[in-house]
């Protein structure tokens, strides 16, 4: 292939990408992240969008300090917005209903008295399960209750910008990425 021609694919590459910012994530300021970048890659750090533009994330009050932090996006491996902090009651019932079950068998089992000819030592787990399951339930339905972690949402991080590719015994491939 001519010299010029792939001097000016290049050209191209170099001028579209740096013209194609960017695309910035779908959080706003106001919105509570969690950040996972190459520049504290030790750990997520946690806090309020305080501006967004095309090349970087302000992050305040990060980790419950009160720091603001500039986080360039093209640092960011991963981006998460919270979605609020929910009750953890229904798996805490039905934990709950499932331990209490459980105890209750091995305990009414364990209670069985050999000279009782009324009941097996299968009727005793069943009688202990049928106690101690509603009870556990109530008991993991509180505990659950009182549970209420953060859920977070994954933003996509898709950015735009332009790729040229050369393979031996291929042609000249110009590769184009733009997001709406």
């Amino acid at each position: 292939m001519p010299q010029p021609i792939v001097a000016i694919a290049a050209l191209a590459c170099v001028v579209s990408s740096t013209a194609l910012a960017q695309a910035t994530p779908a959080v706003h300021p106001g919105d509570r992240v969690r950040v996972r970048s190459t520049v504290a890659p030790a750990r997520a750090r946690t806090g309020q969008v305080g501006a967004i533009d095309a090349d970087t994330l302000l992050l305040q009050g990060v980790d419950g300090v009160g720091a603001t932090t500039a986080i360039p996006l093209a640092s960011i491996e991963r981006l998460e917005v919270s979605r609020g902090r929910h009750s953890k009651w229904q798996t805490g019932l039905g934990i709950g209903f499932a331990v209490g079950a459980v105890t209750g068998a091995i305990v009414g089992a364990a209670s069985h008295n050999e000279n009782d000819f009324l009941f097996t030592s299968e009727m005793s787990a069943a009688a202990g399960a049928l106690v101690f399951a509603p009870i556990g339930a109530v008991l993991g339905a509180v505990v659950g209750s009182l549970t209420r972690p953060e859920r977070w949402k994954t933003v996509p991080l898709t950015r735009s910008g332009a790729a040229l590719d050369r393979r031996t015994g291929s042609r000249l491939t110009l590769g184009l990425s733009v997001v709406f």
